[in-house]
């Protein structure tokens, strides 16, 4: 279980998240929907311990986050950034080299990658130099890398902004896969409401850094007019 309690950030005079409470179950997935400038991404990277808040606690199956732990935390998340970073690699060591630096053994660690990459359907340019893939398809080799991790917990910043449908909807269909049969949480930050709907299992709804609704399932669209209007 992720379990966010009255989180706080502010950048000099500038405070981005104003009290934010969040709990995601194991099997869960949490959907965070909001306009442009709402704190989305910022809370993304304060569960994801790259930044820590202001004020405010973040657990993780019951265990307080704090700088000294927080190696051993980080070590059981993937991060997926909306533009998946890639190094000057090729496809298949880039998700090779994030695997052994986790200590995963050399021989699982080749499985793992190559089982990765399949299921995103980027297994036959695994050869390829990653820097030349287009945008899209550094998007699925981000999701592969954090797939292959096997983390307990995934954070994913608009995973599937940059990919077209087909893709968008593998990528979708191996999240809740994911989820569902390793009892991981996840947060998904979505301006899709067609991937939340077919994603969320609890929408959070931010606006100005706070929660200004929580709903089962996904929010129709009327009520999210009525939310921004």
């Amino acid at each position: 279980m992720i379990e966010a309690r009255g989180l706080v950030k502010s950048y000099g005079d500038l405070q981005v998240l104003r009290g934010v409470d969040l709990r995601v179950e194991r099997g869960e997935i949490a959907c965070v929907v909001g306009p442009n400038g709402a704190g989305k991404t910022t809370l993304l990277r304060i569960l994801a311990l790259l930044e820590w808040p202001d004020r405010g606690v973040i657990t993780y199956d019951g265990v307080q986050a704090t700088r000294d732990n927080a190696a051993s935390l980080r070590a059981r998340i993937a991060y997926v950034p909306q533009r998946g970073h890639v190094l000057s690699l090729s496809v298949r060591n880039n998700v090779l080299f994030a695997l052994l630096a986790r200590g995963i053994p050399a021989e699982e660690a080749s499985l793992r990658a190559d089982e990765a990459l399949r299921a995103v359907g980027l297994y036959s340019l695994r050869d390829k130099h990653a820097p030349a893939l287009s945008g899209g398809q550094k998007q699925l080799l981000a999701l592969a890398r954090a797939f292959a991790l096997q983390p307990e917990y995934l954070l994913l910043d608009e995973p599937t902004a940059s990919l077209d449908p087909e893709n968008a909807g593998r990528a979708r269909k191996l999240l809740r896969e994911y989820v569902r049969a390793r009892r991981a949480a996840a947060v998904v930050v979505s301006h899709s409401m067609s991937e939340v709907r077919e994603l969320a299992d609890k929408t959070i709804v931010l606006v100005n850094g706070r929660v200004v609704a929580a709903y089962a399932g996904a929010p129709d669209d009327a009520a999210l007019s009525r939310l921004f209007a």
